[in-house]
């Protein structure tokens, strides 16, 4: 018996392709505006990929490996919940896919009002106000306090998110077979 169905393989191939372009876009957005808080979070305390003295680029190259992995493995795990076992309804990209840019669109407000929390914190109290410990900074200046703050806690809100995220769709297949959800999606 195959680990994945033959049925199945194409749609494991669009929810992986899918997920992973879809989160390396957002890391790339994420980044671009997170450069504009502090170009140096990028420019100083991250090696380059390929040289190509534009700091936007490189800062792209940087978002786009540090999310391909993710994106990937996230895109297996949405498949597998969404499609596999033996619920009679399987989810479609789409309306997976949904979900997946809400969750996103979360993290980045999330993300931004940390980053003013982090901001007026560090303003107000100065080292007593960080919101992470001193060792996570490579200066202790405004805007990498603020840039590596919005970072580290964009980490914890997408691994927490991820989750919720695999929850929701698990809940949506389980609402669908039960006649709970008209969702025309599937």
């Amino acid at each position: 018996m195959a680990i994945i169905p033959a049925n199945e393989r194409g749609s494991l191939i669009v929810f992986q392709r899918g997920t992973a372009a879809t989160v390396v876009v957002y890391g790339i957005f994420h980044d671009q505006w997170l450069m504009s808080v502090s170009p140096e979070h990028f420019s100083v305390y991250h090696d380059t990929l390929i040289a190509t003295g534009l700091p936007r680029v490189n800062t792209a190259e940087l978002a786009f490996v540090a999310t391909l992995g993710p994106g990937l493995v996230l895109g297996c795990l949405l498949w597998t919940i969404a499609r596999l076992g033996a619920e009679p309804t399987r989810l479609l990209f789409g309306c997976v896919w949904k979900k997946l840019i809400v969750l996103l669109i979360c993290i980045d407000v999330f993300a931004a009002s940390i980053g003013l929390l982090s901001a007026f914190l560090f303003k107000a109290r100065g080292e007593a106000g960080l919101l992470l410990p001193t060792w996570m900074f490579p200066e202790l200046r405004a805007d990498l306090v603020i840039a590596q703050t919005i970072q580290m806690y964009t980490y914890v809100a997408a691994a927490i998110g991820s989750a919720l995220l695999l929850w929701l769709i698990r809940c949506a297949r389980r609402n669908m077979r039960s006649g709970l959800t008209n969702d025309s999606n599937h």
